[in-house]
């Protein structure tokens, strides 16, 4: 049985994003990752921008994709009712 690497890492003055990358890259090449001093992590940009950007598909769902689903359904069944229409099989 092989041995799981861990690798331990500084977060204090690291930018979020970056480690995020290396933190990632070494999960998926199969090594425990452990980030201490996760408190000095710098995140960088404009605070209310990145909350914002955070908070807008909490706020503001798009359409359920099951939703979606149904009304192209209807949608199909109404045209093929209609006689006449064209480009659709008539009366299946």
């Amino acid at each position: 049985m092989a041995e799981v690497q861990v690798l331990v890492l500084d977060g204090r003055g690291h930018l979020l994003g970056r480690l995020a990358a290396i933190v990632a890259k070494q999960v998926l090449l199969g090594r425990k990752v452990v980030v201490v001093r996760c408190e000095g992590i710098n995140i960088s940009g404009n605070f209310y921008r990145n909350k914002l950007k955070y908070l807008r598909p909490l706020l503001l769902p798009g359409p359920q994709p099951h939703l979606l689903a149904d009304r192209a359904r209807h949608a199909a069944s109404q045209d093929q009712a209609r006689p006449g229409c064209p480009g659709l099989p008539q009366g299946v």
